[in-house]
């Protein structure tokens, strides 16, 4: 599965912008470089004049006597200097970053905390003075947790491993302050990869709605469109529920090769079953998925629970809406999407989000969800999400004659009528007729 650009990646090298890392000052270069060659990219410690530049900080009394000793003795022995003289050369000009990793040895060095908060306001207004940006990192090894801190510098972003008892672990940052910006506060999911860090965030918010987009689309049998009202509104989602084996993957795929022969983009997100299956079980239906995907009309992505992170999936569908210009987007299912997320509670706010930002683009998002049970009253939902679609499919068994039926019905439909009958749904095999479906009302049966 490909990652998501819409993060912000960070770790990238910025030409004409002279950075100093002071990274575990009393570890050897080789070793602090290995994190940076292991993510791909150049280590920051290579950069010349980090120790030189830390000796003209101390020259201009910004930390006090023990702690440029301190400092100063494991840094150059750390870059390798030949003597004090050579490594305490003034550098030509300040860097515009420095990154100090970590703060911990200042406050172990410090000894009190009045004298380490001492140390990180002379640091701040150093670095404030000289127009240098200056990241400061902080391991939160401290045994109580120093949230007066949180008050010394412009911007605070934590960070946080979380490990669940089963598959990878989940990243996540949250923005605590940030003076005179209007950020996005709550907690972003992100992941390190091979080039930096990928941060994914959650669905922009808008100030007003845009008008609804007028128009539906249709599923290309009359009979389902019939059952719809003539069809699906754009911009809206549906929900298509049902037990396991009903069909409710079939009718997605068949409204996204409908859409793709109308000329339009679709994406298709799939959780729980593999697209070799997929591609086959649409082609054994005369549905010519896997031609549509080399045509590149389809996109579908194998979706791996254990490997996503919960904001990932928002990324990855905002990433086909506004680079690829996908019209459709399909989800299946629901219930991949809910194993993936940590609390089962949050999935109704990260699809209330989701479906918010589709909906002021115009995308039309169908939903697949499976129901617990086979047959009869005792069917349940894994979570309740039907509040959240504009339209509601359901697909069931019946017992009757000896056979084990299909129904299908429409429960709502926020953005028009829609037929009340609960009609017969089978799923056609012939090649020549790779749609025919038989539908049964109150009237009668027709074809």
């Amino acid at each position: 599965m490909s990652r998501p650009s819409c993060g912000a990646r960070e770790g990238r090298r910025h030409p004409g912008i002279p950075t100093f890392l002071l990274q575990d000052i009393g570890t050897p270069r080789a070793r602090r470089d290995e994190p940076h060659r292991s993510n791909g990219h150049r280590g920051a410690s290579a950069e010349r004049g980090g120790a030189s530049w830390v000796c003209g900080v101390q020259g201009r009394g910004v930390l006090e006597p023990g702690i440029r000793s301190a400092l100063a003795e494991p840094l150059h022995r750390a870059e390798g200097a030949e003597g004090e003289g050579a490594s305490c050369a003034r550098p030509s000009e300040d860097p515009a970053r420095v990154v100090l990793d970590s703060l911990s040895e200042i406050r172990l060095l410090s000894q009190s905390t009045l004298r380490y908060r001492r140390q990180v306001l002379a640091l701040k207004e150093f670095f404030a003075n000289r127009n240098i940006t200056a990241f400061f990192l902080d391991d939160r090894t401290a045994e109580i947790n120093d949230l007066q801190l949180h008050s010394v510098p412009h911007g605070v972003v934590v960070l946080e491993r979380l490990a669940p008892m089963y598959c990878a672990p989940r990243r996540r940052l949250e923005v605590v302050k940030v003076r005179g910006v209007n950020y996005r506060g709550g907690f972003h999911d992100f992941s390190i990869v091979t080039g930096g860090i990928v941060v994914f965030r959650r669905p922009p918010l808008t100030a007003h709605r845009k008008d609804a987009v007028a128009g539906q689309i249709t599923s290309g049998l009359g009979e389902m469109d019939a059952l719809t009202g003539g069809g699906l509104r754009r911009g809206n989602s549906t929900l298509i529920m049902g037990p396991a084996g009903v069909g409710k993957s079939t009718l997605a795929t068949q409204y996204a090769v409908a859409a793709a022969a109308r000329g339009e983009r679709v994406a298709m997100f799939v959780f729980d079953e593999s697209i070799g299956t997929l591609f086959q079980r649409s082609e054994d239906l005369g549905m010519p998925l896997s031609r549509l995907v080399d045509e590149e009309r389809i996109s579908v992505q194998q979706v791996e629970p254990a490997e996503l992170a919960p904001g990932e999936l928002g990324c990855l569908v905002r990433d086909a809406v506004e680079q690829s210009g996908v019209k459709v987007v399909i989800i299946d299912s629901l219930n991949g999407y809910l194993n993936a997320m940590p609390e089962e509670r949050f999935l109704t706010l990260h699809l209330h989000e989701l479906l918010s930002f589709l909906g002021e683009r115009g995308v039309t998002t169908i939903l697949v969800m499976a129901q617990h049970g086979l047959i009869g009253a005792g069917m349940t939902s894994s979570v309740d999400v039907s509040y959240l679609a504009d339209c509601v499919i359901l697909l069931r068994y019946y017992e009757s004659n000896a056979k084990i039926q299909k129904a299908i019905s429409v429960l709502k439909k926020r953005s028009g009528p829609h037929e009340k009958w609960i009609r017969d749904y089978d799923m056609g095999s012939s090649r020549r007729d790779p749609t025919s479906r038989s539908w049964t009302g109150r009237s009668g049966s027709r074809r």
